[in-house]
């Protein structure tokens, strides 16, 4: 099962990552908090697909395989990459907290931490992001799939993911089902890139 390797390959990159920042309290306490609630979040995902393939296979289900997909990609979206998104971004605003001397702290700190969106943080820490195009687009796509039902603003070229999402204006995005998980998973690596990086 896609998701269950997925939970596993990102328990064993998150576990990584803490073991190599152990003398750094602040960054161990950051990625520890983002990686409990989005683990928890895989987790969730994981057992409602687990689910949808039991019932599947039961002659009393009432979804045929093209409904129980189209069931899945609303949990996918909503439950697992608008939850991730707004993980990092809640966990963004509160790692930086912790970095007092940053500039884009100070620019957080004077906003008023509730009036500060993900979109404004990236742009402020543009210079300190490893894949500022995959952090615009995921910011992108959450706001089509949130305010516009996933019907594109504006075409976007895919970053550079397992399972390409494809973006286009006037169209509801488009992929195969890996392509929620694969985007996740770049972003929940991305965010984990930059806490790394702090100093």
């Amino acid at each position: 099962m896609v998701v269950r390797a997925y939970l596993a390959e990102f328990r064993n990159q998150m576990q990584e990552h803490l073991d190599k920042v152990t003398s750094k309290e602040k960054t161990q306490r950051s990625l520890s908090q983002a990686f409990i609630v989005i683990s928890n979040r895989v987790v969730i995902v994981s057992e409602m697909t687990d689910d949808y393939m039991k019932r599947l296979a039961s002659p009393a289900y009432s979804l045929n395989e093209a409904q129980m997909k189209q069931q899945l990609k609303y949990i996918y979206k909503d439950i697992l990459f608008i939850g991730i998104m707004s993980t990092i971004e809640y966990n963004f605003i509160k790692s930086l907290l912790l970095y007092p001397e940053l500039e884009v702290t100070q620019k957080v700190k004077s906003k008023g931490e509730r009036n500060v969106h993900l979109s404004m943080l990236t742009r402020w820490a543009k210079d300190m992001l490893d894949d500022f195009y995959l952090w615009d687009f995921c910011i992108k796509l959450r706001n089509d799939i949130v305010h516009f039902d996933s019907i594109g603003r504006q075409s976007m070229g895919s970053p550079k993911i397992d399972h390409p999402v494809i973006m286009k204006q006037g169209e509801e995005a488009s992929g195969n089902l890996r392509c929620l998980l694969s985007l996740s998973r770049g972003i929940e690596n991305e965010y984990f890139k930059f806490i790394m990086n702090l100093p």
